[in-house]
């Protein structure tokens, strides 16, 4: 076709170029000048010809459009298989569908009615005879029909499909001495709520401080759990093994210092109360009972230098000005210690005990 719009072009752009030609070519007849003789008109079967040898040319130049387009397309063709074989010659086709029985001459017989000669003869057939142009063209529209179907298919069940989680990677980095410590303390917790888990529980306290010895919580569970069982002697290595690695534990080094002194082991709570005084400098509790301490050893002027300092870091606690009467009493100063006595009877913060006590050194 775009040789045919060629040519219709190229006809179409000659234009008529002197006025002789134009009228011609309009049908009307130019008037000769004067003088010269009318000359009669030409006959009409010139042109008939002319029109015929157009739709001649024309139709030659379609017919060799068409026959270089099927050359083309024949010449695109697979060639036959190397083998004069049915089934050879079937598996070299280029569709991956099989070939329709549509395709098949309705007349000739199959394979299996085929005698061993007329299958060699149809064989030989099948591999020189090329398809058809237009019965390759209807097999790949079919073919392409078929894929296009299964397409669909397949976009239709993977739509269907539900959606995948997608594969998340967790992290392999290795747990911190701190987050198993916690593991094994979260678990003698849980344990600690069932009767008769108490060896259980230990054992997991004990294994997170293996683990981490600062772990804090850990060990202030376990010094609860061996001071109301009364194992003294455990209590006392827990608080040593504690204070070794946190030295800041004001409440742990006071602890110690009390159990030691309950154990009567006077010098070791003395020296504990020393070694952790530097962290114990805003604590009224530590330095009154370093003040009783210092008492019971007969150590007086330093007993009033630590309830001085009880008594200014915490003036409303009863029990400092108690120990300050009577650490004056016994260092020889009696105005002293009598307004020391009077003034943790004023505070009202004192037992029934401790006030009798302080009662009966003021009558005295």
């Amino acid at each position: 076709m775009s040789l045919i719009n060629d040519v219709l072009r190229n006809l179409d752009a000659q234009r008529p170029d002197v006025p002789g030609r134009a009228a011609l070519q309009s049908g009307v007849v130019a008037t000769p000048p004067a003088g010269v003789a009318a000359t009669p008109p030409r006959s009409g079967r010139p042109g008939r010809w002319r029109g015929l040898l157009v739709l001649l040319v024309l139709a030659l130049a379609a017919s060799l459009w068409a026959l270089t387009h099927w050359q083309a397309l024949r010449g695109a063709a697979p060639g036959p298989g190397p083998s004069p074989s049915v089934s050879l010659s079937l598996a070299a086709a280029p569709s991956p569908v099989a070939t329709p029985a549509s395709l098949l001459a309705p007349s000739q017989p199959s394979a299996a009615q085929m005698s061993p000669g007329q299958l060699q003869h149809a064989t030989v057939q099948v591999a020189k005879s090329p398809e058809p142009a237009q019965n390759r063209a209807q097999a790949f529209r079919r073919t392409s029909g078929v894929n296009a179907t299964l397409r669909g298919a397949s976009s239709a069940a993977e739509q269907a499909m539900p959606p995948t989680k997608p594969d998340v990677q967790r992290s392999t980095m290795p747990e911190t001495p701190h987050d198993r410590a916690m593991a094994e303390l979260a678990v003698a917790e849980q344990l600690q709520e069932q009767a008769g888990m108490d060896a259980d529980v230990d054992a997991h306290l004990r294994t997170a401080l293996q683990i981490e010895p600062t772990c804090v919580p850990a060990r202030q569970l376990l010094l609860r759990r061996l001071a109301k069982a009364q194992r003294w002697d455990e209590l006392v290595d827990a608080l040593q093994q504690g204070l070794a690695v946190s030295p800041g534990q004001v409440s742990w080094a006071l602890s110690l210092a009390r159990v030691q002194y309950e154990q009567g082991k006077l010098g070791s709570a003395d020296g504990t109360l020393a070694q952790y005084q530097s962290f114990a400098d805003s604590s009224a509790e530590f330095a009154d009972f370093a003040g009783h301490v210092k008492l019971k050893l007969g150590q007086n002027a330093q007993a009033v230098a630590q309830f001085q300092r009880a008594v200014r870091l915490e003036p409303h606690d009863g029990r400092g000005w108690l120990g300050l009467g009577l650490a004056l009493e016994a260092a020889g100063h009696r105005a002293e210690s009598q307004e020391a006595l009077q003034r943790s009877l004023a505070v009202g913060t004192l037992s029934r005990d401790l006030a009798d006590l302080a009662i009966r050194h003021l009558q005295h």
